[in-house]
């Protein structure tokens, strides 16, 4: 708002990222369209984020179902993905996280995960 209404003053406000620029003395209906348009403004700013995001999680190798909002559950998809990675070896496993063997074996149990020794036993016994 301004009570100074000139063109270069709404400009300059504009590129300063203004949504809008009004000359006060106004009326009352006409704050009404510029608050309807600055909500939906800030909700296609929300809505970009949210696919931003989606993009980044599928580009970093995430598929767009297993967003993770919750940390837990980020760590435990990494440390399956290790695993995976190394086919249960416990060694590289504990070098590729940078965990001690303590934390690895923690890990391990609270996250079900098949080391070497379970993936060659199911291997023979299949």
């Amino acid at each position: 708002m301004s009570a100074y209404g000139t063109v270069p003053n709404a400009v300059e406000a504009m590129r300063l990222g203004a949504c809008d620029f009004l000359v006060k003395p106004f009326r009352v209906g006409e704050l009404k369209p510029v608050l309807d348009r600055m909500v939906e403004k800030v909700q296609n700013v929300r809505a970009e984020a949210v696919h931003l995001r989606q993009q980044d999680a599928q580009q970093a190798g995430l598929a767009a179902g297993l967003l993770c909002t919750d940390l837990e559950e980020m760590e435990r998809l990494t440390m399956q993905r290790v695993f995976n990675q190394v086919a249960g070896d416990k060694e590289q496993a504990q070098k590729l996280l940078g965990i001690s063997r303590a934390t690895l074996y923690r890990k391990i149990k609270r996250y079900g995960l098949r080391t070497r020794q379970e993936v060659l036993a199911r291997g023979q016994s299949g």
